[in-house]
């Protein structure tokens, strides 16, 4: 199985023109890529806006270099990117509902690359996670991140542990245990840990709390004036 965001990462110093000075190997990227599984599988709704943000910034900066490097100097591009992805990253730390969508669009697009060959197939799950992440917010980002942390974590982990320490063991059938373990354990950890948490506000675009959204928390101001 690749690993879709050593790939995303390449991808994204390439088009910076930054592979001298930040490139990692296959190797030294695999601690990166096994604490943003724990992340992911275990406090995936407590850290999917931060993880939004950085996507979001990693995203437009991908874009501006693409779309701007044949008519603007490089330094120009460097500085729109650095400005606007970082004004783009602080804001999108707010945008919960969006975020909420957006990083279960990508989990879905990253759950889809790891099984499905096909990019454009990947993309449909990623639009179905989104889509459903409209009306079933906590639930889409709970399930999709624990998945997504459970496979970094039971693949990317497990053949770390086994080449180490159990060479010649049966990988793929371990592996996929791990993996069911490990996403059912966040899943419930998430579940858990998140039960008073509030709800995220209908709007797509909100940057203070949707009273309407959190009658749990209207309810007790209510209860502490009577």
């Amino acid at each position: 199985m690749e690993n879709f965001f050593y790939h995303f990462y390449l991808y994204f110093i390439e088009t910076l023109r930054a592979t001298d000075s930040l490139f990692l190997s296959v190797a030294d990227f695999l601690w990166p890529t096994l604490f943003l599984g724990i992340f992911c599988c275990f406090f995936g709704f407590k850290m999917y806006r931060i993880i939004f943000s950085v996507f979001s910034f990693m995203g437009l900066a991908i874009l501006i270099c693409l779309l701007c490097q044949n008519w603007m100097g490089w330094g120009a591009v460097v500085a729109t990117f650095t400005i606007l992805g970082g004004i783009l990253s602080f804001a999108s730390f707010f945008w919960r509902k969006i975020g909420a969508v957006g990083i279960s669009a990508l989990w879905g697009f990253v759950l889809g690359q790891l099984f499905i060959s096909d990019p454009w197939l990947a993309t449909i799950v990623a639009i179905v996670f989104g889509a459903v992440a409209l009306f079933r917010t906590f639930d889409v980002i709970v399930l999709s991140s624990s998945l997504v942390g459970g496979v970094i974590l039971g693949f990317f982990g497990t053949e770390f542990v086994a080449q180490s320490f159990f060479a010649g063991i049966d990988l793929l059938t371990v592996q996929w245990i791990a993996t069911l373990v490990l996403s059912v354990l966040g899943c419930l950890t998430q579940y858990l840990t998140n039960r008073k948490q509030k709800l995220i506000p209908r709007k797509l675009i909100s940057f203070r709390q949707d009273e309407d959204a959190m009658p749990e928390q209207a309810a007790t101001r209510t209860e502490v004036k009577m």
